[in-house]
């Protein structure tokens, strides 16, 4: 009976780190002052000519930086949430911004048909600015900005539209 203890140790302590990494986390500590109000960063359209910034966003909805990778699995998930909730773009804006090639993310923005739903902009980090700016840990993760461009939450892992609500209050 007592050889089995540290297995089961073991697997408890297997269980939880995996579960700590994967599950999403909302992260509500002290925001740095540097994006409490929504910063300056350039984007790239994925027509690779096409720059924006964020000065331009003049949306009275809230915003949503959702960083993403085309292969990666939650990102493919919470892409699939979006488009099943799509009520949520009348209310919120989402900019999906990978560092994969351009060419992977028009592959990724054709297949779930992004293009064509008001309230979604693809995009490349093509400076990695916002990469550095936000401190991005990890893929997926979303910065969530009210309608007047305040932080309001920010999510390392996989975001459900049901939480999003919840921050939003929508």
């Amino acid at each position: 009976m007592r050889r089995w203890i540290p297995w089961v140790i073991f697997i408890f302590c297997i269980t939880y780190c995996t579960y700590s990494i994967l599950l999403p986390k909302e992260v509500s500590q002290d925001v740095p002052k540097e994006i409490a109000t929504l910063p300056l960063f350039n984007l790239l359209l994925t027509d690779s000519q096409t720059v924006i910034n964020t000065k331009d966003i003049k949306s009275k909805k809230a915003t949503v930086f959702f960083y993403f990778d085309p292969n990666c699995e939650h990102c493919q998930k919470e892409t699939e949430d979006i488009i099943e909730n799509k009520d949520i773009l009348s209310k919120t804006h989402f900019y999906f911004i990978s560092l994969d090639s351009i060419r992977k993310i028009k592959e990724f923005m054709q297949y779930y048909q992004l293009q064509s739903l008001p309230g979604i902009t693809v995009a490349s980090d093509y400076e990695f600015s916002s990469l550095n700016i936000f401190k991005i840990k990890s893929i997926p993760s979303s910065i969530v900005y009210n309608s007047r461009n305040q932080i309001v939450a920010i999510f390392e892992g996989r975001m459900t539209v049901a939480k999003l609500r919840e921050v939003l209050n929508i």
